[in-house]
Formats: structure tokens, C-alpha cells, sequence
């Protein structure tokens, strides 16, 4: 009681009147809960960290030594003045990186710049309440941008410590016990976990009335312009970019080209999508997936799978061969007339479809006069005439010397494959990244380098030819059983049409090196892998125990990510449906089942009453081991009988115990009717004790 009169008086309006708000903070919330709030204030701006300008870093630092520095009553509480300053300086840094963040990050900017500022703010109890809901918003931000499960452990870590702030301020005779603090938040959030899982399987999911703003993130994986180089760049880093469970046996490591993205131009430099021909603007065009029709898949294999795509800020999306079937209950995915699929919306989290696809090196379809004319173009530019002169030429002699279009082709893979190339991650520089220096003399580079020098060479020889990207096999954990891909698997390879064969994949790396088409990279390419990125813990450069490790972890963490993550809308009505199901099925058993589970509970809960009723403490038999011993004596208490009426009745009886009796009688009624401490209710047990086996020696002196 009077920690809540004194914590009222604090929190009048007269009090505050008094006081500021480093004095109000001193005054309500003890030592150690103000440690909390300096706490809370790190560890909630550091879950978004990867998210967040330098100069916002920079500021959370400055407010936690403020803070500090307040605490230890280094410095005073700033005045309004400098309050105003601040916030200005910041609102104004803000302004100036917003176009470059995008709305969404200016919004975080705003909200962590807001809760910095919160604890120099804070007069009343209201104030207070206030700081506590957005650190919680703050910490529930960071979900927006990371959904791995070890970040959401984190998280709730991170929300413990949180409420422990809440709950010091409600409990305060605890709140200097952290541990105690910590085990009653913990308690609550466990108790609390039966429901939220109940809310999330069956509250109905439905669509926001807002469009949640895009962030302006950096774009990851690939891109839709590709030069030399590129995808030896994006070779170095271990990030995932998605992952893939099959519902059959899975196809071979050779038959995994993940089809992302077809280039058709070419203007000397870099390989790009034709102008008029954006896959994410075709996206909306239509809302069904079919194949061509003139493409016939009833003969061909077809693989059954799933993809779950990590966010990459990009439309397109990845299958294998020809995907026949593209299904999502998160996005709206489409075809494209190149056999690639996209996304209506940019892929900002993590995105979950099904796929069947036809298992096919060879699309047979017509090639129109204007798609004939696109992909035999050798450039846009002068520039790419003049810096591939002599493999122009080349494909030109090659055109003099074979008529046959395949005939072509394997002379190039022979080339390739007997003449001294190089399948390496670190190449040569080019001039202009001329591709007749490649071919002719530096004849070192990684897959993009072959693709677009044969398609290139291709096209100067006659035969249409267009440059894929996408990647290439994956890594199998044997764990979860499901591949991962990662940027390093970023693969190349060309398409050429062949009459009445059509577009036939001819992959140049192939030739080169046989082994990273059939198994990965070779133990050299992993090696500069490893050396380039300066990543030494890279996935598969790691001792076979790191790596059962790993495995173990990546497939709890893919359960949490296909079920927890990638629960969508469509997965709640079928839960709900075989819930229903099975209720209609069952009914009477679960009738039963209820019922009786109910007359447990209203049966325990009325036991449990009345045990608590029954309860017999320690003074309690301590005075009827009393009335039992005087019972020889022939004194024998009655219901009616009082304690002192019965103290009265032993004198009566035995006038030699009327000390020890009196004393029995005082400590019996100050242990069972005043509200003593623990500690001094353990003191009087422990005399309780004494004074009874004082009675009871002189009661056998007494018999005797």
C-alpha cells in the first residue's frame, strides 16, 4: 500500500509540476529498472541495425552514453532548448536521406528517432507507458525485414527484457531481484503462447485495407543486364536466394538449370532484356499460368516441387526447364512468352510457390521473322563490331566451312574443350570487354564469359541465340531433405534455335568444365571461392561436422520458414477445413471427450478448493499435537471450545504448566492471525516448536 500511495504522489500532476524527468525516472522506477530502460533502448534499435543510416547508428550510441551519462548524474537534463536542437538536426537529417531510403525506411528512421528521444521526455506515468509500446513497435519492426527463426528468438529475448521494464514498474518489491523479474515475465509469455497459437492457425487472415510501402532496398542475385564478370562477382557471396523441397525423387544435379531470366540484346558490352520487352510489365497482363500452345509437355518427365524464394527487391522468379504449373497463395505469379515466370510485386519478403515443371533441354516451338531478326543481332553499337571484329569473323568462317547449324555448335564445344580455357572465378581484365579477347587470348573466365562469347559467336555464324541466366544445381541437406541455392550457384548458358528442334540449351561450361555441371564447383573453384570472398566459413569449405551442424540448423530454421513464415491464407482454410472434418467425422467421441475433460476441471478446481481450505499449517498442527497430549490429562477440546478457553481448562487441570502454556497460547495466535514477514513468521515457528516440547517433557515428568 504505501508503494502505491508513494508512486501516486509521484505521478501527480502537482508532483510533476516539481520535478524533472530525470528526477521523476529516479523517484518511480528503482536503480535497476532504469539500467532496463538504457537496455531496452540498445538491444531494440539493434535489431535494426542492417536497416538503419550511418548517422542513426551513430545516434543511438550518442543517446545511450547520454543516458548514461544522466544516470550517473555526470551531466543534467538537457533543457528544452537543446531538446528542440536535436530533434530539428535530426527531422533534417532525415529529410535529406529520405528520397535515398525509400517511405518505408524513412518511416523505421522515424520511429527509432522518435523512441530515442522518448526518455528525455518522460514526466508522467503516461510518458512512461508510452516509451515501453514503442520499444515494443520498435523490436516488432525488425520482423518486417528478417523472418529466420534464430532472429525470432532473438526477438523474444529481446521482448523479455522489454517487459521486464513493464513488469519492474508494477512489482517493484521485485524488481531489484532480476532473476525473480525475469522468471515471472518468462512464466507469462510461456502461459500466454497457447493462445497466440490458436490466434495465428485459426484467426482469419485477411488482406490490409493499405498497401504496405516497398522499401528502397538494394536489389540482390541476379540482374537483367549482365557483362563479363558479373556472375563471377556474384559467385563470391554464400547469400541463399531460395530453396526447393521436391515431392518425388529429384531430378540430377546435371538437369538442375534454374531458368531466371533470358537476354536477347547484346550492345557490345553487356547482355539485356530487349527495350519493349520488361518481364514485370508483362506481369499484369494476365492472371492465369499456361504454357505456349505449341508446346506439347504430355511426353515429356515432369517434377513436382517447392520453391521458397528468399527476398531479392525483383520480379522474377526461378523453375526448372519449362514450368507447366506456377501456383502461389502470396503472390500473383505469371508466364512469359520466354518460359521464365515473375511476380506481379516485387519480391520483398519471403515467398512461397509450387511448381511442375516439364524436364526438358529442348523448347520446340516456331521462331517469328522478328524474333529471328532480334537474336541474330550482334549489337546495338559500333562498339560492338569494333571490339569483336575477329570473332565475328570467326563465326563467319565457321559459316563458310559447316552448313550445318549443330555442326557449328560442336566445333565451338570442341574448341572449348581441347584448346587450353580456363574455368576460373578470378579472370584476366578485358579491353572494353571485348569477347574476341577472351576467345582468341586471354581464354580465362567463368560461366558468363563462355555463354556470351558462344552466343555471340553463334549469332555471326547465322544461328539465332540468345544468353540465359539463372543457376545451376544446389546444395542438398540431407536433414530437412531440400536444396539450397545460393548466389555463388548464379549460372549462364545460351539458347540456340535449331530448325525443327527449336530452342535447344547448350550450356559452354560444359565443355570447359564438365565437373561444375555435374556436381558443383571443383575443389579449385571452391578454393578461390573461398580466398575472393574472404569468407572462410563459407557453406562448403567447412570440416564435415560443421557442416552436419549447419545442415541441422538451416533445416529447423526451413520448417519455421515453410510452415511459421509461409502460413498463408489458403493453409489456414484447409486447417480449419480438416479441423471441421474431422469434428463432423468424430462427433460423438468428441462430445464425449469434452465432457468429460470439463467434469475434470470443474472436479480439480472444486478439490483444489477445498484442499486449500483443509490446508493444515505448521502453528495448526503444532496445537493439535497440543490438544491430543492434554486429551490424557482429561482435557478434551470441543468444536466450541476456544484457544484461550482451552489454555484455561489445562491450567485448571495442571497448574504447572501454566507458563509454558501461556507462552504456547501468545506465540500460537501472533503466528496465525498477524500478518508477519516470512522471516519473522520462521523465528516464532522455530519458539512455537520449543515451548510445545517444553510442555511435553513436563507432561511426562508430570505422568511419571
Amino acid at each position: 500500500m504505501d508503494n502505491i500511495m508513494q508512486r501516486k504522489e509521484n505521478t501527480s500532476p502537482q508532483s510533476v509540476a516539481h520535478h524533472t524527468a530525470n528526477n521523476f525516472l529516479a523517484k518511480v522506477l528503482p536503480k535497476s529498472s532504469q539500467l532496463l530502460l538504457m537496455l531496452t533502448l540498445g538491444l531494440n534499435g539493434l535489431t535494426l541495425v542492417l536497416e538503419l543510416s550511418g548517422w542513426l547508428i551513430a545516434f543511438i550510441v550518442i543517446s545511450l552514453l547520454w543516458q548514461g551519462s544522466i544516470y550517473l548524474t555526470l551531466v543534467t537534463q538537457p533543457n528544452r532548448v537543446v531538446k528542440l536542437l536535436v530533434s530539428i538536426a535530426g527531422l533534417f537529417l532525415l529529410a535529406l536521406s529520405a528520397k535515398q531510403l525509400g517511405l518505408l525506411n524513412t518511416m523505421v528512421h522515424l520511429l527509432v528517432f522518435s523512441y530515442l528521444l522518448k526518455p528525455l521526455e518522460i514526466k508522467t506515468r503516461k510518458d512512461f507507458y508510452i516509451q515501453v509500446l514503442l520499444g515494443i513497435f520498435v523490436l516488432t519492426t525488425s520482423l518486417v525485414f528478417i523472418q529466420s527463426l534464430y532472429f525470432m528468438v532473438l526477438v523474444i529475448v529481446i521482448l523479455l527484457v522489454n517487459l521486464m521494464l513493464l513488469m519492474s514498474f508494477f512489482y517493484q518489491p521485485i524488481s531489484q531481484n532480476q532473476r525473480l523479474l525475469a522468471k515471472r515475465v518468462a512464466l507469462t509469455l510461456v502461459q500466454s503462447m497457447p493462445l497466440a497459437v490458436v490466434l495465428f492457425v485459426g484467426f482469419p487472415k485477411i488482406a490490409p485495407f493499405w498497401q504496405m510501402p516497398a522499401a528502397k532496398n538494394a536489389e540482390v542475385g541476379l540482374s537483367d543486364e549482365v557483362k563479363v564478370g558479373d556472375i563471377a562477382n556474384l559467385a563470391l557471396s554464400n547469400k541463399l536466394a531460395f530453396r526447393v523441397e521436391f515431392a518425388q525423387t529429384p531430378p540430377s544435379y546435371q538437369q538442375m538449370y534454374w531458368r531466371t531470366l533470358v537476354l536477347e540484346d547484346f550492345d557490345g558490352v553487356k547482355w539485356h532484356q530487349t527495350s519493349n520487352y520488361k518481364l514485370w510489365q508483362q506481369a499484369t497482363q494476365r492472371s492465369t499460368f499456361s504454357p505456349p500452345k505449341a508446346v506439347d509437355l504430355t511426353q515429356i518427365p515432369k517434377v513436382n516441387y517447392q520453391v521458397i524464394a528468399e527476398p531479392s527487391y525483383q520480379h522474377w522468379l526461378f523453375g526448372l526447364s519449362i514450368m507447366a504449373n506456377v501456383t502461389s497463395a502470396q503472390q500473383k505469379i505469371v508466364e512469359n512468352k520466354n518460359f521464365t515466370v515473375s511476380a506481379t510485386k516485387k519480391i520483398s519478403s519471403v515467398t512461397s510457390y509450387q511448381v511442375t515443371s516439364a524436364l526438358t533441354n529442348q523448347i520446340n516451338i516456331p521462331l517469328s521473322e522478328r524474333q529471328r531478326q532480334r537474336n541474330l543481332r550482334i549489337g546495338n553499337r559500333q562498339l560492338s563490331i569494333n571490339t569483336n571484329q575477329a570473332l565475328l569473323k570467326e563465326g563467319q568462317r565457321l559459316r563458310s566451312l559447316l552448313q550445318d547449324d549443330l555442326a557449328i555448335v560442336n566445333q565451338v564445344l570442341t574448341r572449348f574443350n581441347q584448346q587450353n580455357y580456363h574455368y576460373t572465378l578470378n579472370p584476366p581484365l578485358l579491353s572494353n570487354n571485348s569477347l574476341a579477347e577472351f576467345y582468341f587470348e586471354t581464354k580465362s573466365g567463368f560461366c558468363e564469359h563462355y555463354a556470351s562469347s558462344f552466343t555471340y559467336l553463334m549469332r555471326a555464324a547465322g544461328i539465332p541465340a540468345r544468353m540465359v541466366l539463372g543457376y545451376l544445381g544446389g546444395e542438398h541437406n540431407s536433414q530437412g531433405n531440400y536444396y539450397s541455392v545460393y548466389q555463388r550457384d548464379a549460372h549462364a548458358w545460351s539458347e540456340v534455335w535449331i530448325k525443327g528442334k527449336g530452342w535447344i540449351r547448350i550450356d559452354p561450361t560444359a565443355a570447359v568444365n564438365p565437373e561444375r555441371v555435374e556436381k558443383g564447383f571443383s575443389s579449385l573453384l571452391q578454393q578461390e571461392q573461398s580466398l575472393l570472398s574472404n569468407d572462410y566459413f563459407s557453406g562448403f569449405n567447412t570440416s564435415q561436422w560443421l557442416n552436419q551442424l549447419r545442415h541441422m540448423l538451416e533445416a529447423v530454421d526451413y520448417q519455421w520458414t515453410k510452415w511459421v513464415v509461409g502460413y498463408s491464407i489458403n493453409d489456414q482454410v484447409n486447417v480449419i477445413k480438416g479441423l471441421y472434418e474431422i469434428l463432423v467425422k468424430y462427433k460423438q467421441a468428441i462430445i464425449v471427450i469434452v465432457s468429460l475433460f470439463f467434469v475434470f476441471i470443474v472436479s480439480y478446481l472444486f478439490l483444489n478448493k477445498r484442499r486449500k481450505k483443509l490446508k493444515i499449517t505448521a502453528e495448526i498442527r503444532l496445537f493439535n499435537q497440543l490438544c491430543e497430549l492434554v486429551a490424557t490429562f482429561g482435557v478434551v477440546k470441543t468444536p466450541i471450545t476456544t484457544v484461550d478457553q482451552l489454555a484455561i481448562q489445562i491450567i485448571a487441570e495442571q497448574a504447572a504448566l501454566k507458563v509454558p502454556i501461556l507462552e504456547f497460547v501468545n506465540r500460537f495466535k501472533k503466528i496465525h492471525y498477524q500478518a508477519l514477514s516470512q522471516e519473522n513468521k520462521a523465528i516464532e515457528l522455530a519458539k512455537l516448536k520449543r515451548v510445545f516440547t517444553e510442555i511435553k517433557q513436563l507432561a511426562v515428568i508430570k505422568r511419571s
